[in-house]
């Protein structure tokens, strides 16, 4: 008791220092222009004697325009060599001579060779403040969830090495590792368990170390990840019972050894947690989320393509709010969502200077780029990022939506890569018009699979689709999605209402065929199944041919009918 009651006192002191933190960035977001000067300065007096700063004749007395005058808009690969000299060993590639280099962050992408993104001291503990200021805000909201145990599932800390012997892997499994004892201590799981190589045996190893715990909340990047783990507990109810009951860790999954040494003191017998379960199994005939836990929310990306997802979380874990994550990339954190069951997030403005393409010109090699304070709401960008970790006017590749400020600070929502984007004629059609429009049509009572892809043609979009049982209330799906798509995209309507492109058209395929394909694409994610973004949007003729034939369809014949 007199444990618990110090580690509550200590908790409430460090709850203060953090609201203090979040106090100061709400500051920041008042004085944008202010803070955002201040952190350039900071990040070129880090950096001043790298070479990549000494090369540009870069000084830390730069104004914004000068630094922007200076040094050209960056991509990876222009950034590559310097890059591949930090994976050597030469830190001071990119990196002043008080910056240490802890690790690079693997990127989540879909190509072979992922790209690898210095992680110093520095940013790794600027990483940590922004969790720290979406942590107090979920806490002021929701204080029943203080003092207990959190369920986050981070990504691997250490992945693989480079020839340099520097680790590589992810920042959320770094972070988790080395975060502060006090918050390690209301973790429901412990960090090993991200070591696991096997998706099944990782996921039953977090139920059955987790299940039995009043969990307060649940952090994935993705919300397929919470329904995956929520159907496992289903699945092996009985198993996960037992081993509760009795105290051990099922042999029939494939846990490595160390990780199992490393999880004995917790595994203890439990009989009256798994008493509990074993009666919602036996009254209720399956075993849920939202039935063991009493959640206060849930946090996971809301933004882009993953709004689809709710209704298949909901059904495992019930009506629990959700928080959105916030856009948080291998290069860092860009947005700290400030607002419940709200979408888009406030930009970061203290941990990195950001300038901002207008998306119009996003094609152009050096355009001409906005800061925080100047961008318009209502207008999308693809947002530049400078480093404490040492990239220098780099672009990324996401498109977000300014749609409110915060003080002076924009507040952004991520709708889409920059990669998502289609055009068959005169109009621009991104990959969110696509979800926004599917969302609508189902949120109108439209029975029907959310498992779907839109696809470009020649002369219009093909939309393939899932078959559902009763086809009468498919009947005429293209023509709603189709009048939603006119009504949310002006480019869209345009080309639509010259004649330049003709109604969408629907490839009806069989239940489980898309999901199917999704499964695929979601284990050749080098990164694993949990970094997996599901697609809705294939924007090229090419990809459109390969994606048509894997469902044994031809781009120039559409059925007219369902299959």
């Amino acid at each position: 008791m007199r444990s618990e009651t110090l580690e509550r006192f200590a908790g409430n002191i460090t709850l203060r220092i953090a609201e203090r933190v979040f106090d100061r960035f709400l500051n920041s977001c008042a004085q944008t222009e202010r803070t955002q000067r201040a952190v350039l300065q900071q990040i070129l007096q880090l950096n001043a004697p790298s070479d990549f700063a000494t090369s540009f004749s870069l000084s830390p007395k730069f104004s914004p325009k000068q630094f922007r005058r200076t040094v050209p808009l960056q991509t990876y690969d222009t950034m590559l060599p310097y890059i591949e000299r930090m994976k050597a060993g030469h830190a001071q590639s990119l990196l002043g001579p008080s910056q240490q280099l802890q690790m690079f962050a693997l990127t989540s992408g879909t190509t072979a060779e992922p790209k690898h993104i210095p992680v110093t001291s520095l940013s790794l503990k600027e990483y940590k403040r922004g969790w720290t200021i979406f942590g107090v805000k979920a806490y002021l909201d929701c204080p029943d969830a203080l003092f207990r145990p959190i369920l986050q599932i981070a990504t691997r800390a250490v992945e693989a090495h480079t020839v340099g012997g520097i680790p590589c892997g992810s920042t959320s499994g770094l972070a988790s590792r080395t975060q502060k004892w006090l918050v390690r201590r209301r973790y429901a799981i412990p960090a090993c368990v991200t070591d696991i190589p096997d998706r099944l045996s990782r996921a039953y190893t977090i139920l059955r170390l987790s299940m039995g715990q009043d969990v307060a909340f649940v952090v994935t990047a993705s919300p397929a990840t919470q329904a995956f783990i929520a159907g496992v507990g289903d699945k092996f109810a009985e198993s996960l019972i037992e081993d509760i009951r009795i105290g051990r860790m099922s042999t029939a999954f494939d846990i490595p050894e160390e990780v199992h040494r490393a999880l004995s003191k917790q595994l203890q017998p439990n009989p009256t947690a798994a008493d509990r379960l074993a009666a919602i199994h036996r009254d209720r005939g399956r075993l849920l989320p939202r039935d063991y836990w009493n959640l206060e929310f849930l946090v996971h990306w809301t933004d882009g393509t993953m709004g689809l997802q709710d209704d298949e979380v909901n059904a495992w874990y019930g009506d629990v709010p959700r928080r959105e994550l916030g856009l948080i990339s291998s290069e860092g954190r860009i947005t700290i969502p400030l607002h419940a069951e709200r979408r888009g997030g406030v930009l970061d403005v203290q941990g990195t200077f950001f300038e901002f393409i207008p998306l119009e010109h996003a094609h152009e090699d050096q355009p001409h780029t906005e800061l925080a304070q100047e961008v318009e709401v209502g207008r999308c960008y693809v947002p530049v990022l400078t480093t404490v970790g040492g990239l220098v006017r780099y672009r990324t590749e996401d498109v977000l939506r300014v749609i409110d400020r915060q003080g002076e600070a924009p507040v952004l929502r991520f709708l889409n890569r920059r990669s998502q984007i289609a055009s068959i004629a005169t109009e621009t059609v991104m990959e969110n018009d696509v979800v926004e429009s599917m969302r609508v049509c189902i949120d109108g009572g439209v029975t029907m699979s959310r498992r779907f892809l839109l696809t470009v043609g020649h002369d219009r979009y093909h939309l393939v689709i899932e078959s559902a049982d009763d086809r009468k209330l498919l009947g005429g799906i293209s023509e709603r999605f189709d009048r939603e798509m006119r009504r949310q995209n002006s480019s869209y309507e345009a080309a639509r209402r010259s004649g330049a492109m003709l109604p969408i058209d629907c490839h009806w395929v069989e239940r489980g065929a898309v999901e199917a394909f999704d499964r695929r694409l979601e284990q050749q994610n080098p990164r694993g199944p949990e970094q997996y973004k599901r697609k809705h949007l294939v924007p090229t003729l090419d990809e459109t041919k390969r994606v048509l034939s894997h469902f044994g369809l031809c781009l120039d014949r559409v059925p007219a009918q369902p299959a």
